[in-house]
């Protein structure tokens, strides 16, 4: 048998070679090379993402805020006119969505400025009970009408004024107060505000909102402050919402040196505490734990069937000094007053729950008529809200106050100041109301530049009463056209209008004060854009202020105010009026324009042609005016002269000249488009 023939060693291959140290490096630069691009092309991504995230937002919002400028605008109006209380609380209905809209709509722009690191907090001092107080005030509107107290106990330890940005801290109470109210059906919401300590020259708060609702699900307790997250996400869910409002909550706790956290159980209710660390604002003065004279030797009866809305009414009142008694229905509180009577030791003052069972806070003060040393003037009743029955009832009895809940400090105070040291108190108004002699203080002329017919009509009507002349513009075009041949005080422009834009428009009119050597005349922004950015660009453009929509009418005062103040005289003496028809602009700013100018005009000739067909002189006599006015700004005398002619011939009827003018415009369009191709 044949021997097998040994095996050859096999070479090693090419490919099992180890690579020379020249080749890995060759290898790692090419890997590093394609990683570097490939993170480049990642980072790119992600940038246009964000960009086309905030292009989205910011259009958003501009497309909502627009038409609630006008919904929330009239409101205003409404509010401010004769209305009886069942009208009042039909616009106050109205106001609060129009509100709850837009601060839905701060939510969601605020949520991604926080996440992109671009929201800066505001430094400016606040009062601190004013705030809290406020807060409590819009949502016991709603919670009144599910049927539920709030009350509100801000410790006398708490300093009365602090620096920060209020507007945030009051946005995180909304967002927490609302949210108790959404998810309570029966009981109520507390809100507490508590001195903690000073830390590193800081003042630490703790703030508290406890609620008898539905309570949370401990599954549902680890996502929480995430984005979208909410209680109840099923698609039958009672409660609505986008989830956005706790994130956005613990955001903004933690940029004021603080944070948020919950207690809950199901079915039971939830208690959200959040901490905020803010300096103390030395301007102000401190606040006082010392009894208030007011109450010294003087004796108050508390008649309410809630405890926690007595709890804290007594605390109030015995800091203040008082001698408090308590009653926890209407049935106690008559026994009460009739044996302090009888002992010769009648209350000083009655402070009365309107809504109690049984006997309601009306019924009590009813039976007590007959009682000795028992007088209308020293009775406060205390309602959840402005009822029309209750307020009839009460100008009969002639209930000295009726306080709306919930009761805070500085309203407590006045209403008993008044009832027991004869202090007259302001009479409330509408806080829509404006003082004539205010509105009679601004005068001048003001061109408003804004294409959507009902803002321009809501503005008009805020400045009801003022002295100052208005004249519309329903784009920048037009807005461009009159301020060149016009005198105004100061401009309002909307920063999006079709043909030309605000931005385009602003930079165009103080190109023309350049050239003509004219003082500058103030532009105001007036959009719905909200974003920092926004009103960058907004003063980029030639912009002296923003107003963001939907704007109140005490806004737009104040901005009126502050810029007609600082107008330079010369801006309202100017008497020279520049002839349109034989200027002509050459600044580079206005060239850039022109382009455009010209296409929009051979855009207008069919229309014009339609009109012609039609006889539609009025129609044409705008347009030549028009035309008349906007030529001579962009550099085109030759148009300008057109269009004097073509709405002298409009006016006066005549066919035959306006078809000849017609015909010389669209030749005269046609060539200048044809020489600035060229050029």
């Amino acid at each position: 048998m044949a021997k097998p023939k040994p095996r050859r060693a096999r070479k090693p291959s090419p490919r099992a070679r180890k690579p020379s140290p020249r080749a890995e490096l060759l290898l790692a630069l090419e890997a590093q090379s394609r990683m570097t691009a490939d993170l480049a092309r990642l980072k790119e991504e992600a940038e246009a993402a964000s960009r086309a995230k905030s292009a989205f937002l910011a259009n958003m919002s501009h497309e909502i805020r627009t038409p609630l400028n006008a919904i929330l605008g009239m409101a205003e109006l409404l509010d401010a006119s004769q209305l009886n209380s069942s009208q009042r609380r039909h616009v106050a209905v109205l106001r609060n969505a129009g509100d709850a809209l837009i601060r839905l709509i701060g939510d969601i722009l605020d949520l991604a400025k926080v996440e992109a690191a671009k929201l800066e907090l505001e430094r400016a001092p606040f009062d601190v009970r004013t705030l809290f107080e406020g807060a409590a005030d819009v949502v016991a509107v709603g919670a009144s009408r599910k049927g539920l107290y709030v009350t509100l106990d801000v410790e006398p330890s708490v300093p009365r004024a602090l620096v920060g940005d209020a507007h945030r801290l009051r946005q995180v109470l909304l967002n927490l107060l609302g949210n108790a109210v959404k998810f309570t059906e029966r009981g109520g919401i507390s809100l507490e505000v508590a001195f903690e300590a000073m830390v590193d020259g800081l003042a630490r708060l703790h703030v508290s909102v406890q609620d008898t609702g539905i309570g949370i699900a401990h599954e549902k307790a680890g996502n929480l402050f995430e984005p979208f997250s909410q209680v109840d996400a099923s698609a039958a869910r009672v409660h609505g919402g986008t989830g956005l409002g706790l994130s956005l909550c613990d955001r903004l706790v933690r940029l004021m040196g603080g944070r948020i956290w919950f207690e809950s159980e199901p079915g039971l209710g939830s208690t959200f505490h959040f901490t905020v660390a803010l300096p103390v604002d030395a301007a102000a003065e401190p606040a006082g734990e010392a009894g208030h004279p007011l109450g010294e030797g003087r004796r108050v009866l508390i008649v309410e069937d809630v405890v926690r809305e007595r709890t804290v009414l007594r605390r109030r009142l015995e800091r203040m000094g008082f001698a408090v008694r308590e009653a926890e229905g209407g049935g106690v509180g008559i026994a009460a007053i009739v044996e302090a009577a009888r002992e010769q030791r009648p209350f000083d003052a009655l402070l009365i729950d309107a809504r109690m069972p049984t006997i309601d806070g009306l019924g009590v003060i009813e039976a007590i008529q007959e009682v000795p040393g028992m007088a209308a003037r020293t009775i406060l009743l205390l309602s959840p809200d402005h009822q029309d029955h209750d307020l009839a009832r009460a100008e009969r009895l002639q209930i000295a106050h009726q306080l709306t809940k919930p009761i805070g400090e500085a309203k407590l105070v006045r209403a008993l100041e008044e009832t027991l040291l004869g202090r007259r108190a302001r009479s409330e108004t509408s806080a829509a109301a404006i003082d004539p002699a205010r509105a009679a203080s601004l005068s001048g002329t003001l061109l408003l530049a804004d294409d959507s017919e009902d803002n321009r009509f809501v503005v008009q009507e805020f400045l009801r009463g003022t002295r100052l002349h208005v004249d519309n513009a329903e784009n920048g075009e037009v807005a461009v056209a009159k301020s060149a041949t016009g005198r105004y005080d100061l401009i309002l422009m909307d920063m999006h209008m079709p043909v030309m834009d605000g931005y385009a428009a602003a930079r165009a009119i103080r190109s023309l004060e350049a050239v003509r050597g004219r003082p500058r005349v103030p532009i105001l922004a007036f959009s719905a854009d909200a974003l920092q950015e926004d009103r960058d660009r907004s003063f980029a453009a030639g912009c002296d202020g923003h107003l963001s929509k939907p704007v109140s009418r005490n806004a737009l005062y104040e901005a009126l105010e502050h810029h007609l103040a600082i107008a330079p005289s010369s801006a309202r003496t100017h008497d020279s009026i520049v002839d349109a028809v034989d200027t002509v602009v050459v600044d580079p700013a206005l060239n850039e324009l022109a382009a455009g100018y010209l296409d929009r005009r051979a855009a207008d000739l069919p229309r014009l042609r339609e009109m012609s067909v039609l006889r539609d002189h009025e129609g044409l006599a705008a347009a030549g005016h028009k035309l008349k006015g906007s030529g001579a700004t962009y550099g085109f005398a030759l148009l300008s002269r057109i269009g004097a002619r073509l709405e002298e011939a409009a006016r006066a009827g005549n066919e035959a000249d306006e078809d000849a003018v017609l015909r010389e415009l669209e030749t005269r369009v046609g060539d200048l488009r044809g020489e600035r191709l060229s050029s």
